[in-house]
């Protein structure tokens, strides 16, 4: 039986938050062991906001009690890179299992059991609401890490064949989490556009926005999943192509020029 997650102290969050890092000396403050719990794991955390759950289990048959923190993808990178940065932060051994869904699709999926965990994720993405604000202020590398989440999982790189071009997109039912990720690509010089939207897709609203791609690459933005950085390279390669093929062409005096210089 699944339960809603329910609320829970502050004071115990940050009991355990400090815990989990053996500060219990005390000798860094609370903003400081938040700061450094998300600097190390700010991959996770964009993969949470965009394909993770969170569920009590409160006891039966088929999954015991517990509580469940679950990131699942059809690119089993996402889930991998996941459960690395959660390995490496609790010292715990979780592994990416896989499993078909309803259609048949091959998924992989990183689950973790500990409370601790679900705490920590729960209460810093407010529930899957909102990019912890600590992001905003954190190093650039750890930045692009927490955007590499986001658009491993709710990103993607299509090719139109007709109009023959590539668009790049993100899409989430929150509308606070895609402004956040808008904010935060414009800080990396990223055109991103406006924000668009999907009336009831399928039951809720699905928010939307097209950053321009060629800035996406130039900023120093990427995917982590292979497929989706191959897109981003067949484009490079398309626009490379193109920009050689209508290159101007030398003059007779740009050849003379040339020749003399190398002489």
């Amino acid at each position: 039986m699944l339960e809603t997650p329910k609320a829970y102290s502050d004071q115990s969050v940050k009991l355990e938050r400090i815990n989990t890092m053996d500060n219990q000396q005390g000798n860094l403050s609370f903003n400081d062991m938040t700061m450094r719990i998300l600097n190390t794991i700010p991959y996770a955390i964009g993969a949470f906001l965009g394909d993770g759950n969170a569920r009590i289990h409160t006891g039966d048959a088929t999954h015991g009690s517990g509580y469940r923190v679950c990131v699942e993808c059809s690119d089993y990178e996402v889930p991998s890179l996941f459960i690395k940065e959660v390995n490496s932060l609790f010292g715990t051994t979780y592994i990416v299992k896989n499993r078909k869904n309803r259609y048949s699709t091959l998924m992989f999926q990183a689950i973790t059991s500990r409370k601790v965990i679900y705490d920590l994720f729960v209460s810093l993405t407010k529930f899957r609401t909102e990019i912890p604000e600590e992001y905003f202020s954190a190093e650039r590398e750890v930045q692009a890490e927490l955007i590499a989440g986001l658009m491993d999982t709710d990103g993607g790189v299509s090719y139109h064949e007709k109009s023959d071009r590539y668009q790049l997109g993100f899409w989430n039912t929150e509308k606070v989490i895609v402004s956040q990720l808008t904010f935060l690509m414009q800080r990396f010089g990223v055109k991103v556009g406006s924000l668009g939207v999907d009336i009831k897709y399928p039951k809720k609203d699905l928010y939307r926005i097209t950053p321009n791609i060629r800035s996406f690459i130039d900023s120093g933005l990427y995917f982590k999943v292979g497929r989706k950085s191959d897109r981003l390279k067949s484009y490079l390669t398309k626009v490379n192509a193109s920009e050689t093929m209508y290159a101007t062409p030398l003059t007779k005096g740009d050849d003379i020029v040339q020749s003399c210089v190398k002489a």
